[in-house]
């Protein structure tokens, strides 16, 4: 049976889906997020307990997750595998290339000195693609994918709803860190007219503090056309979205976001920010691009857009390329893991 080293945030969805990759083989997960703590110490006692567990043990398949971090540490580790993969995620890479600081620069060396590792490095988007390429690696070395949406789920699913894209129902699907941008997009739509009806559902989470932060925002507007829904499970979410118009997602930087997929998948329209993630065909034709500049504008574009209905409704066939279980047979014929081992 084939044996398989996972090190990364075991307990997050991403790596949790990928792991569903390794179907039949035998698992080992091995994290350093321990309920939610991250001081310096208890990570590096989490990461000698990690090593001396591992030291000098043998593996087929060795999969890292977060370049930023397990990448970098996974290089210090005494274990032996045939092959050994990273998982760039999009805030885990952007932030340490391109327009950046010193000591953003200083650690993507780091992050450069680590990927040399690995056999195959995972990216999520085609911009973190051409970067990885631009800082000298073979292309044949990176797998442009990311893990897929459950794409027959979703069209099940969308087969049996009573309601499809309501009018000017607009959802968010983002969790509440600065990145997002959550606050500015409330704010925004708080600018919108009185006189123009919409419904913004803000579905998510973040720390309690964030969570505390967006609540009394909203109830400080008393805008009874933005609603704090909080965190819902994947059922009633691709019922949120087949229910929505448009979703809207406005990152400062992103990877190629697999919600904004799914909310493509349930036929909603999108808003995006205009960053290098979205920049691709399926968006241009799908989505509005957004400035972030200031609230008053914002809201302004959204008038426009409440008004002006000139993008269509994607089709599930538009996203074949992102599902799951056609990626999953992709990614293990590229590793060279067939299925029954």
């Amino acid at each position: 049976m084939t044996k398989v080293f996972v090190f990364g945030p075991t307990e997050n969805l991403h790596t949790k889906k990928w792991n569903s990759f390794y179907e039949g083989s035998e698992t080992s997960l091995y994290t350093l997020h321990r309920a939610g703590k991250s001081r310096l110490l208890t990570i590096f006692s989490g990461f000698i307990k990690v090593f001396l567990e591992t030291i000098f043990k043998k593996y087929d398949i060795c999969h890292v997750h977060f370049v930023s971090s397990y990448g970098i540490l996974f290089r210090f580790l005494v274990l032996r595998c045939d092959l050994s993969i990273i998982s760039v995620w999009g805030t885990d890479f952007n932030r340490f290339f391109g327009d950046v600081g010193f000591l953003n620069r200083l650690w993507g060396m780091i992050i450069f000195w680590s990927l040399k590792k690995y056999d195959y490095i995972n990216v999520p988007s085609l911009d973190i693609y051409q970067k990885i390429k631009t800082i000298g690696f073979d292309e044949k070395k990176i797998i442009l994918m990311q893990y897929g949406i459950e794409l027959s789920a979703i069209k099940e699913s969308l087969s049996n709803a009573p309601v499809l894209n309501l009018k000017n129902r607009f959802i968010s699907v983002r969790n509440f860190s600065k990145l997002y941008n959550i606050e500015f997009l409330i704010n925004g739509f708080s600018h919108v007219s009185k006189d123009i009806f919409f419904e913004l559902q803000i579905v998510g989470t973040g720390t309690p503090s964030e969570c505390d932060r967006i609540k009394t925002l909203i109830s400080q507007l008393n805008d009874d056309r933005i609603i704090y829904v909080g965190l819902v499970d994947s059922n009633e979410l691709v019922n949120r979205l087949i229910e929505a118009e448009y979703f809207i997602s406005i990152p400062s930087m992103d990877g190629l976001s697999l919600v904004v997929l799914e909310a493509l998948a349930c036929r909603c329209k999108g808003i995006v920010s205009d960053i290098p993630s979205y920049q691709n065909k399926l968006f241009n034709e799908t989505c509005e691009f957004i400035e972030l500049s200031n609230i008053s504008q914002f809201g302004n574009r959204i008038e426009e857009i409440i008004l002006s209905k000139n993008r269509k409704n994607p089709s599930t066939e538009d996203l074949e390329t992102y599902d799951i279980e056609k990626n999953r047979i992709k990614f293990r014929k590229i590793i060279e893991l067939g299925y029954g081992e």
